[in-house]
This record gives C-alpha cells, sequence and structure tokens, in this order.
C-alpha cells in the first residue's frame, strides 16, 4: 500500500506539472488514457476525470479500515474490522466531514 501511494503521488505531480497542463500533446493522451483506465458514468466527461485529479492535489489524508483483530477460520487468515471505528470512518466519508482523529490513529495501529 505504501507503494501504491508514493507511486500516485509521483504520478500526480507529474501530471500536474508544467511540462505536461501547459502541452496538449502530453495533456490530451494523458487524459484520455485516464479515462479509459477508470470507469465512468455515461454522462460524465473526460474534464470531470482532470477536476477529480486537480481536486486531488495538495494535502490528502490516506488511511485505511482500523483493524479490530487478526484471527483465523477453516477458511484461512481473517481480518476483523474496529466496528465502531468503522462505521465512525465511513459515516465521515458519506457526509464529506473531516473523519475523527481517534478514526485515523486507530486505523495506524
Amino acid at each position: 500500500m505504501t507503494n501504491q501511494r508514493a507511486f500516485m503521488s509521483a504520478l500526480l505531480h507529474r501530471v500536474a506539472s508544467p511540462a505536461v497542463v501547459f502541452n496538449p500533446l502530453r495533456w490530451y493522451p494523458m487524459a484520455h488514457a485516464a479515462a479509459d483506465a477508470v470507469t465512468v458514468d455515461t454522462g460524465d466527461h473526460v474534464w470531470d476525470l482532470v477536476r477529480l485529479a486537480w481536486a486531488l492535489r495538495g494535502d490528502i489524508t490516506a488511511t485505511t479500515v482500523p483493524i479490530g483483530e487478526f484471527t483465523g477460520s477453516d477458511s484461512g487468515a481473517v481480518v476483523v474490522w474496529d466496528s465502531d471505528a468503522a462505521s465512525r470512518l465511513f459515516e465521515a466519508l458519506a457526509s464529506d466531514s473531516p473523519v475523527p482523529q481517534d478514526v485515523l490513529d486507530a486505523a495506524q495501529q
């Protein structure tokens, strides 16, 4: 996960660089490749992805669902979420409000 975050960060920094933004021969193919790489609604346009990428620049808080415990079963290893913290995380995301710091702290453990 750490490597994925580092890769995405480097990719977004490169995409937002003047060498790409001010050169249509670079940003146009990049925007179409991004559109082909994700599934979007039929009413969406490539510009919606550009606006999303622009909104993701800056400080981003990355986290995971807080884990309650690791256990085993007949099926193999099982990860059990911390139900309370996970509910609070999803409620914050659904309401577009800040994730409580204690939930972020729980996810880092």
